[in-house]
């Protein structure tokens, strides 16, 4: 029994190892050989996890080695020797710390990194002790160095996601940076938008989103509340995280988490699904004032026959509009400063759809659920829905007409022009709709969702059979089909477009315009459709290339409209070119925003050449729109932006000359009182005449835009004098009806008073009231030839030095009824047809056109 206070309890031996055979230990403590110790001879393994070597990598869990003696035992007293791992092939390497110090006889290896080539396999690295002597060993115990060392045999996997590889070396792609494909020599530079942790890590920032975990393309939310800080210590299933409601691609789309149902508001947002009574009395409220809408328009339509300057500017200012809304799904990048500003643009058309959304109601119909969206059910309605409009549009009408007794041919008058006025409210949302069909997006490269509802694979399971079959169908008919049929019809009536019958069944297709410019209208149909259809059609280019076409596309329309001056009103071709240039000018800047290297200070440029020719638009169209109301304060607002909207010298000289002629334009918030001036004759005259001045054919706004700057009374008797022959029998007898109609009021009154005070009289006094009667009607003939000759006169000074022509005396009837009688009519007709002129080579209607018109004459209805 002994206790030892290093080696060996009972012998420890430094060279021969003693012969032990019977001998007995018992009870010997040591820290190492209890019994007997020696020295190491050989190395051997202590620990060996399994794990995955990577080649240029630092194994993950540690290695470890012990030297023992010739009996097995650790040498534990030892913490002098090293042991030492080496390749075995010199291509092969290992690095970091190889040389490790025994503790108590055991290596630790745990910053050790092996090289060789990726995915290669059995590849050997030898571990040894220089403290191991070889010539002690080979005496003591017949052994070689060979026998003392340990070879260590492990495979490499290949280089993964999250790594670059070069020859020999895996490395994992430090923070900052990424790899998202096997076999990168490089790591890529983190995407903007998103943290990179390193190897394959990505983190997108909030209002961010990608598609997949393979995927580094980094797209913005349309909806940047939806799309919530992704965090990887959380675990997702997906590289993305969606608010509640929103799911898929872009977290766009709506769905049902626990027991609420979400639904679509507006274009990308959901919402809850409100209580179906509420909801149920938004969409009643809503389409009653869509219906109240639309009677207002077909009746200022039908009431009014003349052009409306403020119904052209709100066209204009819609034109804008729909341009700058179209475009914004180019996926321009305007800076905050504009954004929020065409952000509101977009909103105008886009508040009902924010307040309603017909989701919830079509939840359980069968094409909703088969598809499980609602985006093609809402195409069809709208495919459908000009039918649906017209059938209310006759059946209103057959309603009205039985209590207003109109005749078929005022019937049919009304149900055109109403039908007219429903499509082409509708034609842009149809447009959208069906064009919205093939507008597709590519998220990653190859892949194209549905950018209506990104849920939606394009070209796969039903999305072709709606898109060739309901889609091209409604382009054909009401995109293409219904503009198309509107130009042939005007073009028909292009040479009689001054005609009653053509203004009030087509007006809202060619008001303001000047008759070789009929066909106006039209290109501005055109240029809205070609905005959608380049987007929707370049759809898989980049958005730099679609603005580009967009931009040529305007251009070379506004270059047109530059030279062709469609409008009657100078004026007005200048508001429709400073709304053309702000849309190109937007359109165009937005290219360059796209570059992401775009210098500061182009970048401010941009932004204000952008604002200021908006502004220049906007100022224009302020000023026109307010002009002319009777509230004070509204026109000092439009003086106010005249003077911003640099409107020239010679504008303002017109201006002034218009004002001081009193020939103001019937506006939206009524007619400017012309009475009391010195031109109140022919005012009179052209009262019923929009925007015309001393006749037909005559209009004083016009001869202003056109430069004359002259003074108006010089122009007067000028005026006058081109008034058509036609014109002044017109003045003429308008002005006789209206002094036939004062006398014969007044004659009936003295006859009326006589016929009171005789009807005391005896019977027999009837001869005298007959004789009485007879000379009233003699006085009465004699005052209205009177009457006609002072008219004459007074139509030889207008007329100037003309020769007066005498007018026939009106024959006498021997009862005084049939002359008031033949007086009320010749007061209440009115020639709405004058004779043509037999030379003129024009289109002509059909004869039942007109006569469908004199209907509504005779019913006293226009």
């Amino acid at each position: 029994m002994n206790t030892a206070a290093t080696d060996g309890g009972a012998m420890y031996y430094d060279f021969y190892k003693p012969i032990t055979n019977n001998n007995i230990y018992e009870n010997n403590v040591a820290n190492y050989g209890p019994h007997l110790a020696g020295f190491p001879v050989k190395i051997e393994v202590d620990t060996l996890p399994a794990q995955t070597y990577v080649s240029g990598q630092q194994i993950e869990k540690e290695i470890k080695y012990k030297l023992v003696d010739h009996d097995g035992l650790t040498i534990a007293t030892d913490s002098d020797s090293v042991i030492t791992i080496s390749p075995v092939v010199a291509t092969d390497k290992v690095i970091g710390n190889t040389d490790v110090t025994v503790e108590n006889g055991v290596a630790t290896f745990k910053d050790v990194t092996f090289i060789s080539k990726p995915n290669a396999s059995n590849i050997s690295y030898t571990v040894s002790s220089s403290n191991i002597d070889e010539d002690k060993i080979g005496k003591s115990f017949g052994m070689t160095l060979n026998q003392t060392i340990q070879t260590l045999t492990i495979s490499f996997r290949d280089c993964i996601v999250g790594e670059q590889q070069s020859t020999d070396q895996c490395t994992q792609c430090p923070t900052g940076k990424y790899s998202l494909i096997v076999g990168n020599d490089e790591c890529k530079i983190c995407p903007k938008h998103a943290t990179c942790l390193g190897r394959n890590e990505i983190e997108v920032d909030k209002g961010y989103w990608r598609s997949s975990f393979a995927s580094d393309v980094i797209h913005e939310c349309l909806n940047e509340n939806a799309c919530l800080q992704y965090d990887f210590s959380e675990g997702l299933d997906t590289p993305y995280k969606c608010r509640k409601g929103y799911a898929s691609n872009l977290c766009q789309q709506c769905i049902k988490e626990g027991d609420d149902q979400y639904q679509r508001t507006g274009d990308n947002g959901c919402g809850i699904c409100p209580d179906p009574v509420l909801n149920a009395f938004r969409l009643f409220g809503l389409l009653l004032l869509l219906v109240i809408f639309v009677i207002v328009i077909i009746w200022s339509n039908i009431r009014t026959q003349k052009d409306s300057e403020s119904a052209i500017l709100i066209r204009i200012l819609a034109n804008y509009f729909q341009i700058i809304t179209s475009a914004a799904s180019f996926n321009l990048t305007f800076p905050d400063s504009l954004d929020g500003f065409f952000q509101g643009v977009k909103a105008v058309g886009e508040s009902a759809r924010i307040f309603l959304s017909i989701d919830c109601f079509v939840q359980n119909v069968p094409m909703v659920k088969d598809n499980n969206t609602t985006e093609y059910f809402k195409a069809f309605m709208t495919g459908i829905s000009p039918f649906i409009f017209v059938a209310v549009v006759f059946a209103c009408w057959g309603i009205i007409r039985i209590f207003k007794s109109y005749s078929w041919m005022q019937l049919k008058n009304r149900i055109i022009i109403s039908t007219c006025v429903v499509l082409f409210l509708l034609h842009p949302s149809i447009t959208a709709m069906s064009l919205g069909l093939f507008n597709c997006f590519e998220i990653d490269d190859g892949e194209f969702w549905l950018f209506k509802d990104l849920s939606i694979k394009c070209w796969s399971g039903s999305h072709p059979a709606y898109a060739f079959g309901l889609g091209t169908l409604m382009i054909l008919v009401w995109v293409i089909g219904l503009p198309t049929f509107g130009f042939f019809v005007i073009r028909h009536y292009r040479n009689r477009l001054e005609e009653e019958f053509v203004i009030f069944r087509y007006r809202i297709l060619f008001q303001g315009y000047k008759r070789e410019a009929y066909y106006w209208e039209f290109i501005n149909i055109f240029r809205k459709v070609s905005i959608v259809m380049i987007n929707t059609f370049l759809g898989i280019y980049p958005p730099i290339y679609k603005t580009f076409v967009a931009t040529l596309t305007l251009a070379i329309i506004l270059r047109q409209q530059e030279q062709i001056q469609p409008y009657k009103i100078k004026i007005m071709n200048e508001v429709e070119f400073r709304e053309s240039t702000a849309s190109i000018v937007t359109l165009f800047g937005g290219m360059f925003f796209i570059l992401e290297d775009l210098p500061g200070v182009i970048r401010v440029l941009l932004v204000f050449v952008i604002f200021v020719t908006n502004f220049w638009f906007y100022s224009l169209w302020i000023h026109m729109f307010f002009k002319r109301s009777k509230f004070s304060t509204l026109r000092l607002i439009a003086y106010f932006f005249g003077k911003l909207s640099c409107l020239g010298k010679e504008y303002w000289t017109e201006e002034h000359k218009t004002m001081q002629s009193n020939h103001d334009m019937d506006f939206v918030f009524g007619k400017y009182d012309a009475k009391d001036t010195k031109y109140n004759k022919v005012e009179e005259e052209s009262k019923d005449q929009s925007f015309q001045g001393y006749a037909q054919g005559d209009n004083i706004i016009n001869d202003l835009s056109a430069g004359d700057t002259g003074s108006l009374k010089e122009k007067d008797k000028a005026n006058v004098k081109d008034v058509d022959d036609k014109a002044g029998k017109e003045v003429t007898k308008k002005k006789g009806k209206k002094k036939k109609k004062k006398i014969i009021r007044k004659k009936k009154k003295k006859g009326a008073k006589k016929e009171a005070g005789e009807e005391a009289g005896d019977a027999d006094e009837g001869e005298e009231e007959l004789n009485e009667q007879e000379e009233l009607e003699q006085d009465i003939n004699h005052e209205l030839d009177h009457a006609e000759n002072e008219q004459e006169i007074d139509d030889g000074d207008i007329e100037g030095d003309e020769p007066e022509e005498e007018a026939p005396k009106p024959k006498k009837k021997k009862k005084v009824k049939r002359k008031k009688k033949t007086a009320r009519k010749n007061e209440e007709k009115v020639d709405i047809y004058p004779e043509q002129d037999p030379d003129d080579k024009g289109s002509k209607s059909p004869k039942g056109d007109e006569d469908d018109f004199s209907a509504d004459e005779e019913a006293g209805e226009i």
